[in-house]
């Protein structure tokens, strides 16, 4: 191949060189034709900072969730530099690391198929049992022919071996793990925290862990069970609504800790199935549900999570943050001064509210990702939208953080229902027959304001609530209503050597 002559090297040269300039061009008169076809002034762009100053509740906020993050700095150093010598957590650690010898290797999605495929075989769910352990099998099979398998994956390769062979020895190592003994320990001593850089946010590593754990203790807990040792299910349950504390696991975001909950009390249901709760062991766990929203005040986190949450607006230099965020409390302060629940109630007050920052109060599209209704809203009024947005994504948490505070009320419906039980030996066929001598009242949801629904059996019972995903703040309709098992009890769910 022949060497380009100089000339065509030296214009390759300057090509190169000022492309990058000619894009930049493009993309500025682009902009500008975008200006004036939409007849958007450009003094909401370029908004004069100077004259802006945060107000001092924006202040007062952001020192005391500083002052929150720096004290849970501290405890967790105190806790690291406490460990005791049989917990040996690596230097440095934090909650993505915590167990990196126990489970960091397992690929969320396999102990997810692991779990599911165990308890669809305990509740005699044939047919998807089969379908979790299939994508199980897929999924570790394409990572074993690709070379991406983990050492785990690697050992519980499904190829060429049983089912019950391949979930009888994931059985065994969930069983002689060490991390429940490190994880118990890191609880005690404060340590199992994640501190991020910002407040009221959760990586997705950290997330996973938190999946992970959560899977392998209910899985634990299945197996205590199934080997009738009631005192290691309940124990371990019991660490498993601990890893749902927000004192153990600070600031992670509300979708993480619903699902944490959801396990949680799921997995505790299933020991109602398998038999009675001691009383020393029924008041350790009514202890964990006032812990885990001890000293929560929902709108008061809201408020927090408007002021130090929010890093939009440092993705557009050319917006005044300081206006944004002045502007933003003052909204999410009026917004949660109406929110009581049931939270359906206060819909009309949030829809006015948005659409004053310019916020559809419609959904025309179902499909429609939010992405493409901030680039519509800002069609029209760019940087008012921008906290009108910013204000409807910090409510979406509002319904879930309502939801983790009921499930208390859950729980003491489903002790209840235990004591109503083994009083006149069967189950009731309304909630209400518990009121008064064991239930003060039926409890409402707060989302939906309808009463816990409860459909008895002849060996249990089911406790429902309408699904949360389905809450919208802008619908003009309600979608039609699923609803999803909270709390499920089947005291026949194991065979007979266990119930003897």
């Amino acid at each position: 191949m022949t060497e380009p002559r100089p000339r065509h090297k030296a214009c390759l040269i300057v090509a190169v060189l000022v492309s990058p300039v000619i894009i930049s061009l493009l993309i500025v008169i682009g902009f500008a034709a975008w200006i004036v076809a939409h007849q958007t002034p450009l003094q909401l762009f370029f908004l004069d900072e100077t004259d802006q100053e945060y107000s001092d509740e924006v202040l007062e906020i952001r020192q005391g969730v500083e002052a929150e993050l720096a004290t849970a700095r501290a405890e967790l150093q105190h806790g690291l530099a406490n460990l005791p010598p049989n917990c040996p957590l690596p230097t440095g650690w934090r909650l993505e690391t915590m167990l990196d010898k126990a489970w960091l290797p397992v690929e969320e999605d396999a102990i997810r198929n692991l779990e599911e495929a165990t308890f669809y075989r305990v509740y005699g769910e044939e047919d998807a049992f089969e379908a979790a352990f299939d994508e199980l099998a897929a999924g570790i099979s394409t990572a074993v022919e690709s070379g991406n398998a983990t050492a785990l994956e690697m050992l519980f390769n499904p190829d060429g071996r049983s089912r019950d062979d391949v979930l009888r020895e994931f059985r065994d190592y969930v069983l002689r793990a060490e991390y429940l003994d490190q994880l118990e320990t890191a609880m005690d001593l404060g340590a199992a925290r994640h501190i991020p850089e910002k407040p009221f946010e959760v990586d997705d590593e950290a997330s996973r862990r938190l999946a992970i754990a959560a899977g392998l203790l209910r899985l634990r807990t299945l197996y205590a069970l199934e080997a009738n040792n009631l005192e290691d299910a309940l124990d371990t349950c019991l660490r498993l609504h601990r890893l749902a504390r927000p004192d153990v696991v600070p600031y992670a975001n509300s979708w993480n800790r619903a699902r944490l909950t959801k396990t949680a009390d799921r997995s505790l249901a299933l020991v109602m199935s398998r038999g009675e709760i001691p009383a020393s062991w029924r008041e350790q766990f009514l202890e964990e549900y006032a812990r885990r929203f001890e000293g929560q005040d929902i709108k008061s986190q809201l408020v927090a999570q408007a002021v130090a949450g929010p890093n939009m607006y440092d993705a557009v230099p050319f917006f005044n943050k300081v206006r944004q965020i002045n502007r933003l409390l003052a909204a999410v302060r009026t917004a949660t001064a109406a929110l009581k629940p049931p939270l359906a109630e206060c819909r009309d007050d949030i829809r006015a509210l948005l659409a004053e920052f310019g916020v559809e109060t419609t959904q025309k599209n179902t499909d429609q990702s939010p992405i493409s209704d901030v680039f519509e809203a800002m069609r029209t009024n760019p940087a008012e939208m921008l906290v009108g947005y910013d204000l409807e994504m910090i409510l979406e948490d509002a319904p879930d953080m309502y939801r983790v505070e009921f499930t208390g009320d859950v729980a003491r419906v489903a002790f209840a229902l235990e004591d109503y039980r083994a009083k006149y030996g069967k189950y009731p066929e309304t909630l209400e027959a518990l009121v008064p001598e064991l239930l003060e009242e039926v409890p409402v949801d707060p989302v939906f304001g309808a009463p816990l629904g409860y459909t008895p059996e002849e060996n249990g019972y089911d406790l429902t609530l309408r699904i949360s995903a389905q809450f919208c703040w802008k619908c003009d309709e309600e979608r039609k209503p699923a609803f999803e098992t909270v709390w499920s009890v089947r005291k026949d769910l194991f065979d007979e050597k266990v119930q003897q």
